[in-house]
């Protein structure tokens, strides 16, 4: 008779109290659900801003480019800089196209693969530069990545502070020193910024 008066017993308050039971049940359920519904809610806030700051990111490098030929944006997708490989998203360019930031040219298409493309910096391509008037040939690069300059047309009217500019006259950096030797001369210049990239333009010519 016990157990089953103590049963009754449970029995009876839980009619009596089955209200309190109830609010407490959908309570839990409705802080449990709430957190869970919060959480998901914050993810998405977060990832919606970091979407519009790519966004504002991307529109305000496309407002500071200023060039007059056709040209392809894109992001990043590796930079490594321990191999001095920038790596960027997309497989329509040709190898040769300059690849901009919003500051000048610091690289050449080198590679085209399925999806991405590899560039190489400035101060590795050995392409032909104008400074003023005059024609010459990046050959090489000193310890901080400044470009060497020789074969050089004409030295005696480089000054320091000179443009640099490549043949098809896209800005890559200035003359910070001049060496004329008895044979040849070569010269210094200090590029654009080339690191922490997170956009460039490809230019089609």
């Amino acid at each position: 008779m016990k157990p089953n008066y103590l049963l009754f017993l449970i029995l009876f308050f839980v009619i009596l109290f089955r209200n309190v039971f109830v609010n407490v049940i959908n309570n839990l359920e409705s802080f449990f659900f709430n957190d869970k519904k919060i959480l998901t809610i914050q993810i998405l806030n977060n990832r919606v801003s970091e979407l519009e700051k790519e966004y504002n990111a991307l529109l305000d490098f496309k407002n500071n480019i200023n060039i007059n030929f056709n040209y392809t944006l894109s992001n990043v997708y590796m930079n490594n800089y321990s191999y001095d490989k920038l790596f960027i998203n997309g497989d329509n360019y040709k190898v040769g196209d300059e690849v901009i930031t919003t500051e000048g040219l610091i690289g050449i298409i080198k590679s085209v693969y399925l999806n991405y493309s590899e560039v190489s910096y400035i101060y590795d391509t050995k392409i032909p530069v104008r400074i003023n008037d005059i024609e010459g040939k990046i050959v090489s690069k000193d310890n901080d990545n400044n470009l060497i300059i020789k074969e050089l047309t004409n030295y005696n009217n480089i000054e320091i502070n000179d443009k640099v500019y490549s043949i098809y006259n896209t800005y890559l950096g200035k003359v910070i020193k001049i060496d004329k030797g008895d044979v040849d001369t070569k010269v210094t210049v200090k590029t654009v910024n080339t690191k922490n990239i997170n956009y460039v333009g490809v230019i089609h010519r």
